[in-house]
């Protein structure tokens, strides 16, 4: 009984003091109102609601990736052999 009574004092002090927290550093309020805002957003609270990927998914995701930066890494070589300048807008 005793064992409880300790933890249920404790768990009122770690209360009051986490409260003091949030009430007194600044740090805090400027992240707690930014996620309110976040929140009451028009876009929604959250905005990655796409789940989990598999690591199937991200392997494929990645392999066609490299092959990508391949193709563009060909035709960058390709077009510096031909004499092309890539550096001007």
């Amino acid at each position: 009984m005793i064992t409880v009574r300790l933890f249920h004092l404790y768990f009122l002090l770690g209360i009051q003091v986490l409260d003091n927290y949030w009430e007194t550093d600044p740090k805090w309020k400027n992240r707690s109102k930014k996620a309110k805002e976040n929140r009451l957003s028009v876009a929604g609270g959250s905005l990655h609601c796409g789940g989990s990927v598999t690591q199937a998914s991200t392997i494929d995701r990645m392999n066609r990736f490299k092959e990508r930066l391949a193709e563009l890494r060909a035709q960058h070589t390709e077009a510096q052999a031909q004499g092309i300048d890539l550096t001007s807008n």
